[in-house]
């Protein structure tokens, strides 16, 4: 029982080094705790920034626009999509990548809110086409480890 407690906390303090290390890191892994691809922990997978554009009345039809994109998975048409405010709520696609072929996009509503909560507006798998194609769009450099 002392053991599982030691352990435990040896978790949360690695936990806790993580988030202070790459805080965005971690709040992507909360929004991806398992992948669509392996079905498993996104153990050894990484993550890039594809597209953010701030929610607002004027920017309405761009958010509608960016939707659809992601929905039929036109990747190249996120390059326009660059904008991020945090003073409003933002709408982000990441792209996640992992050990396997394929991969998974997620679109969600960052609120600018401290307590609110993130909302997942759209989940969807890629194939290894999809996955070249988009890595062709963000430098290798951007791509991150999700923490474990």
């Amino acid at each position: 029982m002392l053991k599982s407690l030691v352990n435990r906390i040896a978790l949360r303090r690695k936990r806790r080094k993580e988030e202070l290390k790459n805080p965005h890191a971690v709040a992507v892994r909360r929004l991806v705790p398992k992948c669509l691809v392996c079905n498993s922990d996104p153990v050894a997978h990484e993550f890039a920034q594809l597209a953010s554009i701030p929610i607002n009345a004027e920017t309405k039809p761009r958010v509608i626009a960016l939707f659809n994109h992601v929905k039929d998975h036109e990747w190249e048409q996120l390059r326009d999509f660059t904008d991020f405010r945090g003073d409003q709520d933002d709408a982000i696609v990441y792209g996640v990548i992992g050990p396997h072929a394929g991969g998974m996009v997620v679109l969600i509503r960052d609120p600018t809110e401290l307590y609110a909560r993130v909302e997942i507006y759209l989940e969807e798998k890629i194939t290894s086409d999809e996955v070249e194609r988009i890595k062709a769009l963000v430098p290798p450099a951007a791509w991150q480890e999700l923490p474990g």
